[in-house]
């Protein structure tokens, strides 16, 4: 499987992300020449990894159409779904963990369209903590198979409930 236009404007926004928050990241959130492996996944942060303190951030407005952050987050949950079942798969729990960061770094900068009324906002920060259950759920050092698949559910059931609402 190739890598698709969706992913490749995802990594495009977080690769423009990490370069704000980090600049000497940008060179390391490229995706690798001739990529087609079926889990791509981009490196995970671990935890003793920070982002900046809120008074260090640079002010932040998204550019991004939500359309644009819908079919990113759209791209890594399907990654998410075929790496689920996959449990012989050594780098499932790895592209679980890397795609749920995915989806919780778009729904955050989701949370900063202002245009958007309050209950997209709340929203839109649901689906960031279970996206990073999720990936927290994946680097558990026994990961729990029922949680990972009852947290993909949650996910799941986050977006549909964010899409059915009347925004």
């Amino acid at each position: 499987m190739t890598v698709t236009r969706p992913l490749c404007a995802a990594f495009a926004l977080i690769t423009l992300s990490s370069a704000l928050w980090f600049p000497s990241a940008a060179s390391c959130a490229t995706l690798p020449a001739g990529t087609t492996s079926s889990v791509v996944a981009p490196a995970a942060m671990s935890d003793d990894e920070q982002t900046p303190d809120a008074g260090e951030a640079p002010p932040f407005k998204p550019f991004a159409r939500v359309s644009s952050l819908m079919a990113g987050i759209g791209s890594a949950f399907g990654k998410i779904g075929e790496a689920l079942p996959q449990t012989d798969d050594e780098h499932r729990l790895d592209a679980i963990t890397a795609w749920s960061e995915v989806i919780a770094e778009l729904s955050n900068v989701n949370t900063q369209h202002r245009r958007k009324p309050d209950s997209y906002l709340e929203m839109a920060a649901d689906t960031r903590s279970i996206a990073l259950e999720l990936s927290r759920a994946a680097r558990a050092e026994v990961p729990d198979e029922a949680q990972l698949k009852a947290l993909f559910t949650n996910l799941d059931n986050s977006c549909s409930t964010c899409h059915d609402a009347d925004h």
